[in-house]
């Protein structure tokens, strides 16, 4: 199996949209709506992705985008004004997980993140399997903050 890491690029954006569609049907993050091809366009535009790719198929990718602190943000140890990298998602299709290909993604984004100067990146966590996406991102040296939960009445 060729791996090939890279950024994404327009041509990729239809691969990408069935991709996070089979992310959404998989039902990955509980509660996440189902993005339009719409709303997928505007975040395909206002963000970076990384894709991991065989023989021209992608396999996975990884969204990230550069934001500005604002006030509350003091609880991720960031100054207000100062920019970050917000890391949104990482997605591996079923049947290529566990070979370390959202490790090398992940390796790849931060890498790129430090190369253009940028000192923070703030990995969301949210996964019907939260333990293990968070060993995952601790696993690259990130740590945990803070955990949000919720008890919801019917």
């Amino acid at each position: 199996m060729k791996l090939n890491i890279r950024e994404a690029t327009q041509s990729d954006f239809k691969q990408l949209l069935d991709l996070n569609n089979e992310w959404f049907d998989e039902g990955i993050s509980p509660g996440t709506l189902k993005e339009s091809e719409y709303s997928f366009r505007k975040e395909f535009k206002n963000s970076t992705f990384f894709i991991a790719e065989v023989n021209s198929e992608i396999i996975g990718f990884l969204k990230c985008r550069v934001k500005i602190a604002k006030e509350d943000s003091k609880i991720h140890h960031i100054s207000e004004g100062e920019k970050y990298v917000d890391l949104d998602s990482v997605f591996i299709k079923k049947n290529f997980r566990n070979k370390g290909i959202g490790t090398k993604l992940l390796k790849y984004c931060i890498a790129n993140v430090r190369r253009v100067g940028y000192k923070k990146v703030i990995a969301s966590a949210d996964s019907k399997n939260l333990q293990k996406l968070v060993k995952f991102y601790e696993r690259q040296g990130f740590k945990t903050l803070f955990t949000r939960m919720l008890l919801e009445f019917k």
